[in-house]
This record gives structure tokens, C-alpha cells and sequence, in this order.
């Protein structure tokens, strides 16, 4: 068996060969067929909602800022690449400005030159992804903070009537260090931004999961090593790859 947990896993389920060690099937097992991203529909849809607004510049009555939370593991970053493949579809019609945290300096100073010049441009609507708000320190806090408050002004700032509409889709870590995150919490704060937190998997969102892999759409899947399973994880994603 690879870990302990698919000895654990093996006997509680009454069933030694569905963990046993396969080469051929343990990489499969570990991601649904086609990266699909299990569970989370309603908050798919809300940002989904989001983005096809933004695409069509009709993002006023939306809020513009939206913060993903939740603790390790729980599929904040998958989310964020769904929210990116969403955007993609009509890239040309968008600006889509990325990026993950922690990141080495030159990577900041390339992100921050691409969105000014896309803000300058003023030309389309921008889409700006931030992973891991929660790393950020410094000169990549400043820029996040300043983004921020550009978006929650032209809220409420004529001066910023006819500029185009910027949208932000950001993801912060549980539990996270107050002090360092101090320069965000202001945002997280106001009542135009919309907070999506990300809780653990129930049972029904655990099995979906599992029938979606692979490896594991054949076989049935028993109540008794579902219960197993859960309580093994917490159904915390992450941890459950990991069986």
C-alpha cells in the first residue's frame, strides 16, 4: 500500500484492492477526468455571473470584488483556474491579469507593468486573479491595496465614469496572520465586496468527487467506507487526494 492512510482506508472499507498500490491508476485517481471542478456551484455561478458581466461591461449593479476564503486545501486555487478558463473564453474581448503568491520580485515588477499599461490602455475591461492574498508583503501589498481601492471608488466617484470596468478575484488562506493581511482588511470589510467561503465536502460532494476519477468510476462506493473516508479527511479536498 502507498501511505498508511490506504491501509486504514483498506480495512475500513472492508476492500484491500481498491488502495493497493497501482502505478497506473494512482496518478488518475488523484484528479477528475478533465480537471472538473466538483462541488462549489453556487459559487461557480457567482462568479461565473461576474465575469460574463464583465464581458459585456455591465458590471454596476455586481459587486466588483470578490474574496475567496477558506482554510488549506479546500480548493481555492482550483477554483480560481476554472474562474480563469471561464475568462478565457473571450480573452478578446478582456484583459486577464494573474498572478500567485508568493512570487519572486521580477515576477511582481511583470505584473505590475501589464496591469498599468492595461489600465492606461484604458480599452477593455480588466479581470485581475490574485492568489493567496495573504502572502503579500511590501511593494505587491501596496499594488493590491491600490487596486482595490481604485475599484470600490469608481463605485461611487464620477471621475471614474467611462473608464473601463475592473473586476477582482482574490483568494486568502485560513487562518491568516491579521497584522500582515491588515493592508486588506478594510476590503474584505466593505459592504460592496462579497466574501465566498469554502468549507469542507459533504458526504454527497465526497462521492461526486470520487466517481468522477478514473480509477474509481467503476466501483461502488459503500456508505460504510464513504463514512470512513470523510472522517479520515474532514473532507477537506486536499486530503482527500491524498487517500
Amino acid at each position: 500500500y502507498p501511505n498508511a492512510r490506504a491501509v486504514i482506508n483498506a480495512i475500513a472499507g472492508k476492500n484491500p484492492d481498491m488502495f493497493h498500490e497501482d502505478r497506473s491508476t494512482r496518478t488518475p485517481y488523484l484528479i477528475p477526468e478533465g480537471n472538473k471542478h466538483i462541488g462549489r456551484v453556487e459559487e461557480q455561478r457567482m462568479l461565473f455571473t461576474a465575469i460574463n458581466a464583465l464581458h459585456e461591461k455591465n458590471i454596476a449593479d455586481i459587486p466588483s470584488i470578490f474574496v475567496i476564503r477558506g482554510e488549506s486545501g479546500m480548493g481555492k486555487t482550483h477554483l480560481l483556474q476554472k474562474v480563469k478558463e471561464a475568462a478565457l473564453r473571450n480573452v478578446d474581448k478582456i484583459y486577464i491579469s494573474t498572478i500567485d503568491l508568493p512570487a519572486l520580485e521580477n515576477v511582481i515588477d511583470e505584473w505590475e507593468q501589464n496591469l498599468l499599461k492595461c489600465l492606461d490602455e484604458n480599452d477593455k475591461p480588466i479581470l485581475a486573479i490574485i492568489d493567496n492574498v495573504h502572502e503579500a508583503d511590501g511593494k505587491i501589498a501596496k499594488l493590491i491595496k491600490s487596486l482595490a481601492s481604485r475599484i470600490l471608488e469608481r463605485k461611487s466617484i464620477d471621475a471614474y465614469k467611462g473608464t473601463q470596468p475592473i473586476l477582482l478575484i482574490a483568494s486568502v488562506g485560513l487562518p491568516f496572520d491579521k497584522i500582515k493581511l491588515s493592508f486588506f482588511a478594510d476590503v474584505m470589510e466593505n459592504n460592496l465586496v462579497r466574501i465566498i467561503h469554502l468549507f469542507p465536502f459533504g458526504k454527497f460532494e465526497l462521492k461526486s468527487y470520487l466517481k468522477s476519477t478514473p480509477a474509481m468510476k467503476d466501483y461502488e462506493i459503500h456508505d460504510s467506507w464513504l463514512e470512513a473516508l470523510h472522517s479520515n479527511t474532514g473532507g477537506i479536498p486536499r486530503e482527500v487526494k491524498e487517500h
